[in-house]
């Protein structure tokens, strides 16, 4: 994978986890903390989305992987992306380590938003790849 695809997939999925982020983060705490989304809470998923996605650079290579390498990139990947989020969701006093009912909703908040990108970036890159065999075969038509 080329250093331009990741970053263009990094800018690409950005919007999709902040915006899926935005909206798991209100209702947790509307569910949890029974009162409104503060401007903080806000900036603290911004860059909580910020870190996350620059976490993608995990997958960045400049060779081929092999199916593998390229699963354990992602398993370290996934890794690093859920570290971050529950240390900054620790750390911001979104859950607290005492409730698990809180915890145990963020997790799953956090692996539907990651399944979610996951998908999208799977979906991109098929219809990328559908792309180029179509314009191979259009070139070695003949």
């Amino acid at each position: 994978m080329e250093l331009r695809e990741v970053l263009q997939g990094m800018f690409r999925s950005f919007f999709v986890i902040f915006t899926c982020s935005i909206l798991a983060m209100s209702s947790f705490i509307l569910l949890f903390a029974g009162n409104a989304v503060y401007i903080g809470d806000i900036i603290g998923v911004l860059v909580l989305s910020i870190l996350t996605n620059s976490a993608y650079l995990i997958l960045y290579s400049k060779k081929e992987l092999s199916k593998k390498q390229m699963f354990l990139r992602n398993t370290i990947h996934f890794v690093v992306v859920a570290t971050i989020m529950l240390s900054g969701a620790n750390f911001l006093g979104w859950i607290s380590p005492r409730e698990p009912a809180q915890f145990i909703f963020f997790v799953c908040l956090f692996i539907g938003i990651y399944t979610l990108v996951t998908i999208l970036e799977l979906h991109q890159s098929r219809k990328l790849a559908n792309r180029l065999n179509q314009k191979l075969q259009e070139r070695y038509k003949d």
